[in-house]
């Protein structure tokens, strides 16, 4: 046994109501090289499932590795606040419940973040459909940039885009910036990433595929029915990312890699606009979004949808055909 001091790695779980895919999402630490270097934090919050009877059992066998915590509700965001807190590992990964690591890369990864450094390690990442387990895509920058060697933001091309899954965080500097995200709110990977990276200096990259990313799942909220059901969420955490870019101390070229990754999730929420059914009060929500961007946001008032120009052009004229039929 080692002191959690020692701990190298640090993984967030979010367990909420997760029972069908826990046991997967634990199992992929079952390795004994490097368990001992392993903190795997199992945050029940507040579900009300057998996810953490299941966990128990891992908890129980390997107490130096699983750590159980149960606490109230608070959204997604509460169990990154909680894990950011708590975490006494080297590094920071954060790992859904209903997603799971790759066990035969977790040996050569753990070696990668002892040796490192670097405020951010990239690693590869593959994203799979659940019912059928067909990979969607595999997502690596291997041919784009240096494999295991510090680089900083000006070594990277603008066009880069950082999903949470890839993302590993230096422990301490997430904490010494005082990183946290918003409770009781969907969508909050987004706001996570991004004040993340306005503190990160150094980047390492890794073709090693670390993380699986379930899609297609009945419930998820990046399906068009989450989107519908938690609209306001998105539209907050939208507000909030354009607040981070336009009073974060950053370099011009984190700058633009920010306002790429921005831009694509200013667009989104038009797109969940166009697809809510049609009310005078969605209107209006559309008017007043589009209104803070020009006023305040121009930089990302620019749009390439075509039904949103005509919004812009038309008012509530318009809305009831720029609205995408069902």
């Amino acid at each position: 046994m080692v002191n959690n001091m020692e701990k190298i790695l640090t993984v967030s779980i979010a367990a909420y109501n997760v029972e069908t895919f826990i046991e997967e999402a634990l199992d992929s630490f079952l390795v004994p090289e490097i368990m001992n270097k392993i903190e795997v934090l199992v945050i029940n919050d507040g579900g009300t499932d057998q996810t953490m009877e299941k966990a128990k059992k891992y908890a129980d066998q390997y107490p130096d590795t699983f750590k159980l915590v149960y606490k109230e509700n608070g959204g997604w965001g509460s169990t990154v606040n909680y894990g950011i807190k708590h975490a006494t590992g080297k590094y920071f990964k954060l790992l859904d419940g209903d997603d799971y690591f790759e066990k035969d890369n977790l040996i050569a990864f753990i070696e990668l973040l002892e040796k490192t450094s670097a405020d951010l390690v990239h690693t590869d990442f593959v994203t799979f459909e659940d019912i059928t387990r067909k990979i969607v895509v595999e997502t690596s920058y291997a041919e784009r940039y240096a494999q295991n060697e510090m680089l900083d933001w000006e070594d990277l091309e603008i066009d880069y885009m950082i999903a949470m899954h890839a993302c590993t965080f230096r422990t301490k500097m997430l904490q010494e910036s005082d990183v946290h995200v918003h409770e009781k709110l969907f969508y909050t990977d987004n706001e996570y990433v991004v004040r993340a990276l306005a503190s990160v200096k150094s980047i390492l990259f890794s073709d090693l595929k670390i993380y699986w990313y379930r899609v297609g799942r009945a419930g998820q909220s990046v399906s068009i029915e989450g989107y519908r059901k938690h609209y306001t969420d998105h539209i907050a955490v939208t507000l909030t990312l354009l607040s981070i870019y336009k009073n974060a101390n950053i370099s011009d070229k984190l700058r633009k890699i920010l306002y790429d990754r921005i831009f694509v999730i200013v667009d989104i929420q038009y797109d969940i606009f166009l697809k809510l059914k049609p009310s005078m009060r969605h209107m209006k929500e559309l008017n007043h979004f589009d209104r803070i961007l020009r006023d305040k946001y121009p930089e990302f008032y620019q749009t390439t949808r075509r039904r949103i120009k005509t919004f812009r052009k038309f008012g509530a004229l318009a809305y009831p055909f720029v609205l995408y039929r069902r």
